[in-house]
């Protein structure tokens, strides 16, 4: 009788601890409603700024017979650095990545439709958040509910415009959620914005490097706007586009970049604009990397281009760069 009471409560703990084990599993993969509170709450004020490159829904006729067409894609990088501790605790010093993503795309047919029919956002910090909608023919909106997200294992083959910078390049393990979109239809606009705050211990690293992470948006799509910025303490990089006309045109006929670099045989502000959509954003677009524009961001400055190259008499990929006179020897370029 003893020995069955034993084997009695043996089995009531047991079937009580996979219970608890069974309610974390559950806890893990799925979304209560505290955490689609901050979820949605960590987004809001990205969806309600609304840049110009994303207010207008309109597609240009030739791209009409596509699949899709990505309307807008935007990706905010800010690198943060952070020290702490002191005389009686652990000195440590950290990198902080902040990033913010913003991605608008038009489905045309069910082809697209079923391509996204699941989209993906990550929930690892608390910082982290994420909102996605859908904007109908008649101009009436739909949001996604996110109660219907499921966790999934790392790994799982998570779309590269849907990881965020940091988990590409420093391949983290934060969690990642998937949530069907059930009433997408052609015709329709999906948006989604995302923002997501992930840390890095740099405490005994002299420097980080990363493998290269190449920016570029599903090529099956043509993209009408896209933009990377990337940001430091003092400096901000990003896309070129045709308002950086006026500083293209002064740099490239700097003495010191003729002499240096070539002569681009650019004289007026109508070829730094062609220039800079045939020389960069066309290869943005088709490589995923190009210079990009540095702007300090005191003052808003444009003062060079810095970025990756792709060079004929090199067999790899090649660090570029170029500052107009006045901003150099001023460790911008490091």
């Amino acid at each position: 009788m003893t020995n069955r009471k034993h084997l009695f409560k043996l089995k009531a703990f047991v079937l009580c601890f996979f219970i608890i084990i069974s309610q974390q599993a559950t806890a893990q993969n799925y979304i209560d409603d505290d955490f689609l509170d901050i979820i949605e709450s960590n987004a809001r004020p990205m969806l309600n700024e609304s840049p110009p490159a994303f207010a207008g829904n309109s597609t240009p006729d030739k791209w009409k017979k596509e699949s899709a067409i990505v309307l807008g894609y935007s990706r905010s990088v800010l690198f943060d650095r952070k020290s702490s501790g002191g005389f009686f605790t652990r000195k440590e010093r950290s990198l902080y990545f902040l990033e913010k993503v913003r991605f608008k795309i038009k489905v045309n047919d069910n082809n697209s439709v079923q391509a996204f029919s699941e989209i993906y956002f990550r929930y690892g910090a608390k910082e982290d958040g994420f909102i996605a909608r859908i904007i109908k023919n008649d101009g009436t909106i739909d949001n996604v509910d996110l109660k219907n997200a499921v966790g999934i294992e790392w790994g799982n083959n998570i779309p590269e415009f849907f990881q965020s910078f940091f988990d590409q390049v420093a391949y983290s393990q934060y969690k990642y959620y998937k949530v069907p979109v059930a009433n997408l239809e052609p015709g329709d606009i999906l948006e989604y914005v995302t923002t997501t705050k992930s840390r890095l211990d740099v405490t005994s690293s002299g420097y980080i490097e990363f493998e290269p992470s190449y920016e570029v948006c599903s090529k099956k799509y043509p993209v009408l706007y896209n933009e990377i910025i990337f940001e430091t303490e003092r400096l901000s990089l990003r896309t070129l586009d045709s308002s950086d006309a006026v500083f293209y045109l002064e740099l490239v006929n700097d003495p010191s970049f003729i002499k240096n670099i070539r002569d681009k045989g650019i004289r007026s502000i109508a070829e730094a604009d062609q220039a800079i959509h045939t020389t960069h954003r066309e290869v943005q677009e088709k490589l995923g990397f190009s210079l990009y524009l540095v702007e300090r961001k005191e003052d808003k400055a444009a003062i060079g281009l810095c970025g990756l190259v792709q060079r004929e008499d090199l067999p790899g990929i090649d660090i570029g760069y170029a500052y107009l006179p006045q901003y150099a020897r001023r460790a911008y370029a490091l």
